[in-house]
């Protein structure tokens, strides 16, 4: 009979199966992260780009493109 404060042995396993996929969870959760950091950098560099070819440069997106590039690091 098991009491109050004695663990259960099958308790064990499910906790490190939930230990390991939340590891999992989180470790997706950042490569979605900088996926998307890559896209937003490639998009605000052609807007960077299209900005210097008309004449003005754009500070905003610049910022921001060196904001990504050290959230990247």
């Amino acid at each position: 009979m098991i009491t109050v404060g004695q663990k259960s042995r099958v308790t064990e396993p499910f906790e490190l199966l939930a230990a390991v996929t939340e590891h999992d969870a989180m470790v997706a959760e950042r490569h979605l992260l900088r996926s998307l950091l890559k896209r937003c950098d490639a998009v605000l560099r052609d807007v960077a780009i299209e900005a210097r070819i008309e004449g003005e440069r754009d500070s905003i997106v610049e910022g921001l493109i060196r904001d990504i590039g050290l959230a990247m690091e």
